[in-house]
């Protein structure tokens, strides 16, 4: 080898080594985001892949995108945000005249202030030809209410492993420009989730398309036996369809609305693709995905495909799922994991129950296991990290902004996610729950109904009393430990004490508060500018004060618990577990 031909290797093994060096450097150990375009669909999604996303927008479009009059948060926010022309660079691809608004519920009233806000692109809303990858939307997720920026991604996973149809997601760094007043400011991570449209529809259903819908409001409520507009504004259809398609629509509704017995179960057989709303519920209810029809009335598609010619339930929002809604909830029901009369009527069928509880195991032993789920977690983290990682490096004007006019902030900084606990843990102990209810083991812990028990009673009792005294340190719940009804009882005794801090005899409202704040806090509980602890402790108090005489004595303080603590034995023994004490630790 000549002297040429080395000082030629020498340099290109220099610069290969700066361009690793560099690419580290960007990437923090992580996935530094795609620079080689994708070029088809496969390439671009999946939980290894993030890419860059550059938004630019007019000053005085970025404006007219915000929300007007007095729109508030609450469950649908249907035609609240206006489209603006934006230019935007997709992983690449340079796209002119794309649809772009902002999006979500939750996600966008709690980034009042902030620029991280959710996006909805449509490439063909202004040029009919246009598309990314064969792609009509892609949607912009700021996963605002998951401290994590997991859920989401992997809970898609899960459902497709699991055989439901559902979106595919991978990640982006986003960025915006708003010429004269931004230059490519760095908005944070994303994630990108596939629309579930007509694409979506013939992608999955042999190539063609059909009936969908996104339902808000009531969770299939019944009309009358022809389609009308009252249909139309329940289920807010989203694609051209045959008119014949809607028979099961309506079929199906009737059937949950007014069938009983044998009439009930042949209508479902009729108008339902039986086996795949029952893997639908089977998902939704191992990853605890509260944020559903489950508890709520939104958030999922309906579907009449033309391939099936019956109704399908497809998933959709999963940014709070994997217990990220509701306190956790590893115990919940897979029996009972709703009041919504849907749930509740299939599940009471045995023959649907049956075949029911072998999807459950055969999901939970297979692609919603702890360990295939830790997969997608462990593959994910590694892709996101550097990018969570970067915006700590955010500008003041991005983390807050001063020209927003979206909202009054109210629950700014919200989260129902807690510090501490990690999604591998509540995976573990949810695997564990689900095969302990259908090894007979357990029954589980019932849908306490909207909100899936979301500081609401529900079977297993108040439980606001239960966190009280649980939480106040007067039982050691570490080493799984069983507590006998005497024990329970001195731990009453011993709460009733260290709670009466004035040594009055009688505990005041501004006594149990303190505590209620001291628990919360030291959880890590997050709940923006609304005072969580504040309205907790009213209600609290209300529960044991029994005379309404302003202050809670031994014997009220007693009696209120002796009808509670029955109901915290789940399984009825006598005794008191850890789990059962403090199902959401």
């Amino acid at each position: 080898m000549n002297t040429t031909t080395i000082s030629r290797v020498f340099r290109i093994g220099f610069l290969v080594a700066m361009a690793c060096v560099l690419a580290m450097a960007q990437g923090g150990g992580g996935h530094a985001a795609r620079t080689d375009p994708p070029r088809d669909q496969d390439a671009f999604f999946g939980l290894d892949k993030i890419w860059d996303v550059h938004l630019t927008v007019a000053r005085e479009s970025w404006r007219a995108m915000y929300p007007t009059g007095s729109m508030r948060m609450g469950l649908s926010q249907r035609g609240a945000y206006p489209y603006v022309k934006a230019q935007v660079k997709v992983a690449g691809h340079d796209l002119a005249e794309v649809g772009l608004r902002f999006k979500g519920n939750s996600t966008f009233w709690t980034t009042h202030g902030t620029l991280k806000r959710p996006f909805k692109l449509d490439f063909n809303r202004h040029d009919p030809k246009q598309n990314f990858l064969g792609l009509g939307k892609l949607n912009l997720q700021n996963n605002a209410t998951d401290s994590s920026q997991l859920r989401e991604s992997v809970s898609y996973e899960g459902y497709r492993a699991c055989g439901v149809p559902a979106s595919r997601c991978c990640f982006a760094r986003v960025y915006l420009t708003i010429p004269d007043q931004f230059d490519k400011e760095y908005l944070g991570l994303y994630t990108v989730v596939e629309q579930v449209d007509r694409r979506f529809l013939e992608r999955h259903f042999d190539g063609k398309s059909g009936l969908l819908m996104k339902p808000e409001g009531r969770v299939l409520p019944y009309h009358g036996a022809e389609w009308s507009e009252r249909y139309v504004s329940s289920y807010t259809p989203k694609t051209t369809f045959d008119p014949a398609l809607t028979a099961s629509v309506i079929g199906f509704a009737k059937a949950v609305a007014e069938l009983e017995g044998d009439d009930l179960k042949a209508a479902i057989n009729q108008h339902l693709d039986l086996d795949a709303f029952l893997r639908y519920v089977a998902v939704t209810t191992i990853l605890v995905n509260l944020d559903s029809p489950l508890s709520l009335a939104h958030n999922y598609y309906l579907a009449v495909p033309e391939s099936v010619g019956r109704v399908v339930w497809l998933p959709w929002d999963l940014n709070l799922s994997l217990g990220g809604f509701g306190g956790g909830q590893t115990d919940l029901s897979i029996m009972r994991p709703s009041r919504t009369k849907v749930f509740t009527k299939t599940l009471a069928v045995p023959e649907f129950a049956e075949r029911y509880k072998k999807i459950v195991r055969e999901c939970v032993e297979g692609g919603c296991s702890a360990k295939s789920l830790a997969v997608h977690l462990a593959k994910a983290r590694k892709t996101v990290t550097a990018a969570i990682e970067q915006e700590k490096t955010r500008s003041e004007a991005v983390k807050n902004y001063q020209d927003d006019p979206g909202g009054r902030g109210l629950f700014r900084g919200f989260s129902l996610t807690r510090r501490g606990a990690s999604i591998e843990d509540f995976l573990k102990r949810r695997e564990e729950s689900v095969v302990a209810q259908l090894d007979g083991k357990s029954e589980g812990r019932a849908s306490g109904g909207m909100f899936g028990g979301f500081g609401r009673r529900t079977n297993r009792g108040d439980a606001n009393l239960r966190r009280l005294v649980v939480r106040s340190g007067v039982v050691d719940l570490e080493g799984s430990p069983t507590l006998t009804s005497d024990e329970v009882q001195q731990a009453l005794t011993t709460c009733f004490s260290k709670l009466d801090t004035d040594q009055s005899g009688g505990l005041k409202a501004a006594e149990i508060e303190t505590e209620v704040r001291r628990q919360l806090k030291t959880r890590g509980v997050k709940i923006g500018s609304f005072d969580l602890a504040g309205s907790r402790a009213k209600k609290v108090f209300a529960r044991l004060d029994g005379d309404g005489d302003g202050s809670v004595n031994a014997k009220e303080w007693l009696s209120a618990y002796s009808t509670e603590t029955p109901k915290w034995d789940a399984n009825k023994d006598g005794k008191w577990t850890a789990g059962e004490l403090e199902p959401r630790r």
